[in-house]
């Protein structure tokens, strides 16, 4: 695994051998650029110390799912915890009208919200999915 660190120096993950980055104006995207089946893109957030009331990664990420129009999710599929790096709310569909499976994170911490997505074909969605979520556990936000 290579550390990866973007400009703002917001937050660290580790990419495995052939993952590249690729920065756009308001995002990184990250995959496999030989063997891949789906990319994960971050874009990153940071408010104010004193911001009230305080993001929670669980209502964001359900404000997303519903502004975006996202079918196939519903909400006993979304994941909410707190571990030593982040609080964290998650949640994995399959958009059956364009055939994507898709992974949507939200890890707050340190005045930073990093909004993640990785998604794939339906098909092979097993394919990746366990080096993703590692990809995504060592998700470090400064």
């Amino acid at each position: 695994m290579v550390k990866y660190f973007p400009n703002s120096s917001w937050y660290s993950l580790d990419l495995p051998q052939g993952w590249v980055s690729e920065a756009g104006e308001n995002n990184t995207a990250f995959y496999d650029e030989i063997n891949g089946v789906g990319a994960i893109q971050i874009t990153a957030y940071s408010f104010p110390k004193n911001a009230r009331p305080i993001p929670d990664p669980l209502r964001e990420l359900i404000e997303y799912l519903q502004t975006q129009n996202a079918s196939g999710w519903n909400s006993k599929d979304i994941k909410d915890h707190i571990t030593d790096k982040a609080k964290i709310a998650s949640c994995e569909f399959e958009d059956q009208s364009e055939r994507k499976f898709w992974k949507v994170q939200i890890n707050i911490a340190n005045n930073k919200l990093i909004f993640i997505t990785y998604n794939c074909d339906v098909n092979d969605q097993t394919i990746e999915i366990k080096l993703v979520e590692t990809i995504l556990d060592s998700l470090e936000i400064y």
